[in-house]
């Protein structure tokens, strides 16, 4: 058995610009960085004498005998793409609920990617995982979504990753002080709406507003440098009204990225102390990453008693084999 632990991610600024139809045209910009909450990928080679060849357990319970029959998109995509031929047994789970804005399903691929290579005693680059799971995610399954999720999944740590024209990723990592990195993210809350929602819809919609909401999305981009700069400082006031600026240009992007829910929930924290905040993912529901002075925390949980506040820390590593038996 192989176990893949992958870390889930809070995105910045930038988010949009991760999209081929946006950097096809001018090179995207995100800055992003893992947590300590994680999805698992457990893998194993089954005998030749199981009643069925494959065993996935997710949200649902499969068996099935042939890749065609396989209804979970990825791990479909996946055996066909590495011609896994053998038994096999997949089962995931998560700390945290999925479409919630964390980056999942890219976490998920880059993880069973990683065991599945590590099941055959093949090992690939960082670079390689999330090449291939954005690949089929993207290309191959067609979903309307950017890369960055995927690199943040393989990479881990806080990092700059520009998506230049002729298709490439560079992954730069935000120099910052482990004092700094400490007090960014003490001012961190994360709170959970209870809503989870299928992203492809609110991407979709985004992609198609493209040639209007272009020059907005060239604007969140140009925030990624200006929000690096206030990490690597340390400047939490600086980092909230930077994630707020862009929070109110990726409003406009679509009318299902937010709510008039999840616009009170933001101005409630704002009135309770709060320098800043936003919905994480693509929109619609899931979690909101709210900055705020530590000592402020108590009233904005307080302001917001509907919702769920989870707790976080930094996660410098990206996908990591926990467990090898082979």
């Amino acid at each position: 058995m192989i176990i893949s632990r992958v870390p889930l991610r809070v995105s910045f600024v930038g988010g949009g610009t991760d999209v081929p139809d946006f950097y096809r045209r001018d090179n995207g910009m995100v800055v992003s960085t893992t947590i300590n909450k994680y999805l698992y990928v457990a893998v194993k080679r089954q005998s030749d004498i199981v009643d069925q060849k494959y065993r996935l357990n997710w949200s649902q319970v499969e068996f099935t005998d042939t890749i065609n029959e396989i209804k979970h998109p990825i791990i479909r995509e996946t055996f066909r793409e590495l011609q896994i031929d053998f038994p096999c047994e997949v089962t995931t789970f998560s700390d945290l609920p999925g479409h919630t804005g964390l980056g999942s399903s890219s976490a998920f691929g880059v993880g069973l990617l990683q065991a599945l290579f590590a099941l055959r005693k093949e090992t690939k680059s960082k670079k390689e995982l999330a090449e291939l799971a954005a690949r089929i995610e993207i290309d191959i399954l067609k979903r309307p979504m950017g890369k960055q999720d995927h690199y943040a999944a393989s990479f881990g740590g806080m990092n700059v990753f520009t998506f230049t024209q002729d298709g490439s990723t560079l992954v730069e990592p935000v120099i910052i002080s482990s004092e700094n990195r400490a007090g960014i993210f003490s001012s961190m809350l994360l709170i959970y709406t209870g809503i989870q929602r299928d992203s492809s819809t609110v991407l979709q919609s985004q992609i198609e507003g493209m040639k209007t909401t272009f020059p907005m999305l060239q604007e969140m981009k140009r925030m990624v440098p200006m929000c690096r700069r206030a990490l690597e400082i340390g400047d939490i006031k600086k980092i909230g009204s930077i994630i707020s600026d862009n929070w109110n240009l990726k409003k406009k992007l679509s009318c299902e990225i937010s709510t008039s829910d999840i616009n009170q929930w933001l101005d409630r924290a704002k009135a309770a102390g709060a320098v800043g905040g936003k919905l994480l993912g693509a929109g619609g529901g899931g979690f909101l990453l709210i900055v705020a002075e530590e000592n402020k925390h108590i009233d904005v949980v307080k302001a917001l008693s509907a919702l769920t506040p989870v707790a976080c820390d930094y996660e410098p590593f990206g996908a990591t084999i926990t467990y090898y038996d082979h």
